[in-house]
This record gives C-alpha cells, structure tokens and sequence, in this order.
C-alpha cells in the first residue's frame, strides 16, 4: 500500500496505490490552483481600476459638456438683459454666437473629437451616409458636394456618419 492523503480537506487518511505519483500530482493540481486564484485576483483589480479609470474619463467628458451648457446659460442670460434695454443688434449676436460655436470647438477637440472631413471627398460607407444624390456632368460619381449634418471621429472611430449628398451620373 502507497502513503496516505487528506481527501477534500476534511482530514480523512485514503490509501493511496503508490503514494509519491498520487502525492506528486496533488502538489502540482494544488500549486496550479493557487496559481489560478491568484491571476483571478490580479484580474479583478485590474477590472476595478479599469472601471475607476472609466469612471473619471466619463466625469471628466460630462465636464467639458457642461463647460458648453454654461456658455448657453450665460448667452441666453445675456440675451434676457438686451431683451429688458429693448436693444437688438445683429452684429453684437453674431460676435456672441460666434465665440460660443469657437469655445464648443475647443472642448470639443480637448476630448478627442474631430470632424470628418466631406465635400470635395469620395463618399466612404463607414464615414458618410449619403442622403440624397445630384446629377452634375463635370464631377466624379461619389463625390460629395453637400454636407448636410457633420460627422465626427472620437479617438479614432468613427463617433457619427456625416450625412451628405453626393453626386451619380
């Protein structure tokens, strides 16, 4: 008869038909378990960082956009004091909404977002939508003469499909 082992740990002695294999085998079976737990802890604080990092790339996303909803609030406040002067002018609500579009583009570019470029391209499936087509002799089937909603990358992929119009002969 080989040695004895513990079976499932309740401290019971089973004989074993030649002890040192049986013995060899548990070892190794025990060591890759232990192994095993311990990858699945590392796993799972690499998952809870991943998550936290997440978590502050999002926070940090809806910031910049409300960067943006505050410009709205202090236009729209600006617009209810012209309002109470009875004082309207073109130039003064060009200039505002100018320098808002000007800020929304730079938070906007800050997270990541860029424009897809379009007219004067080849219409691409996976970067433009075509919504309508034109008859125009002088230029190359596909090719986009129109933008009617932009498109835009964020880090790379594709965020939105610009939506144009293209041309087919």
């Amino acid at each position: 008869m080989g040695s004895l082992i513990t079976e499932g740990g309740k401290g019971e002695l089973i004989p074993t038909p030649n002890g040192n294999d049986s013995v060899s085998k548990l070892e190794g079976i025990e060591t890759d378990m232990i192994a095993l737990i311990k990858e699945c802890e590392l796993l799972k604080l690499k998952l809870i960082r991943r998550d936290e990092t997440s978590k502050k790339d999002t926070n940090n996303l809806l910031l910049k956009f409300s960067e943006i909803l505050d410009i709205f609030d202090r236009t729209f406040q600006y617009i209810e004091s012209k309002k109470k002067e009875d004082v309207t002018s073109t130039e003064t609500w060009i200039k505002l909404f100018e320098s808002m579009r000007k800020h929304s583009w730079k938070i906007v570019k800050e997270v990541g977002i860029n424009v897809i470029e379009a007219v004067g391209k080849k219409a691409e499936p996976g970067l433009h939508t075509i919504v309508e087509t034109k008859k125009l002799e002088a230029v190359e089937d596909d090719t986009i003469i129109e933008e009617i909603t932009k498109g835009y990358f964020w880090l790379d992929e594709v965020l939105r499909k610009a939506e144009v119009i293209t041309v087919k002969n």
